[in-house]
């Protein structure tokens, strides 16, 4: 008789040439349990990777930049003879840009006093 349940049990197991269904689910499972716990921990790292070192840096071939930057010209015309900022640099208000030559002024100024 054991024999007998023993050949029932693998014709089941055999039926068509596929595996029988609670077998076919407890193959699903451990494929599932295999690429849900792995997969996405070995994405986590790259994840952390780009948010803690990478993004720093902004691209763009075709960007504006939207700063406070103001055109600035003089009051009275002359030549420039020193600039006092560089480029980009931060500067309060009221502080000298540059200077323009005094020479001229000054020859005006000693011919109205003449």
């Amino acid at each position: 008789m054991l024999g007998a349940r023993a050949s029932e049990h693998d014709a089941m197991r055999t039926f068509e040439g596929r595996r029988a269904p609670w077998e076919r689910v407890a193959a699903r499972r451990a494929t599932r349990v295999t690429l849900l716990l792995p997969v996405p921990l070995l994405f986590i790292p790259s994840g952390v990777y780009g948010y803690a070192w990478g993004g720093h840096e902004v691209e763009a071939k075709d960007a504006y930049v939207k700063a406070d930057i103001l055109p600035v010209s003089a009051e009275v015309p002359g030549k420039v003879i020193e600039v006092v900022v560089q480029e980009s640099e931060r500067v309060a208000t009221g502080a000298p840009l540059f200077r323009i030559d005094p020479m001229p002024f000054e020859i005006d100024l000693a011919g109205e006093r003449g």
